[in-house]
């Protein structure tokens, strides 16, 4: 779902944007044509999303599947609560 987001901006930027809005402000006039551009930006998304997934641990190895399964200590019960669970 990612990628196909990512394609139909990068289409709109491409198109749009370099192509036809900026040129006819006056603000930049790109000389490359919108459908060299269009993978060019659509390899920089692919680098950028692969960089994330890697940074994110997202290709885990079994020692850190085991470490992420585990809850962390805000989710265990305070201390008073379980006194209190004890007396009841």
């Amino acid at each position: 779902m990612y990628f196909i987001t990512n394609t139909i901006l990068d289409i709109g930027f491409n198109f749009f944007l370099l192509n036809y809005l900026l040129p006819n402000n006056g603000i930049l006039d790109f000389k490359i044509s919108p459908f060299l551009s269009l993978p060019i930006t659509i390899t920089h998304a692919v680098v950028i999303y692969g960089y994330q997934m890697w940074q994110d641990g997202v290709p885990l190895d079994a020692k850190n599947r085991v470490a992420s399964s585990m809850q962390p200590a805000v989710a265990k019960p305070l201390f008073n609560q379980q006194e209190d669970e004890k007396e009841d």
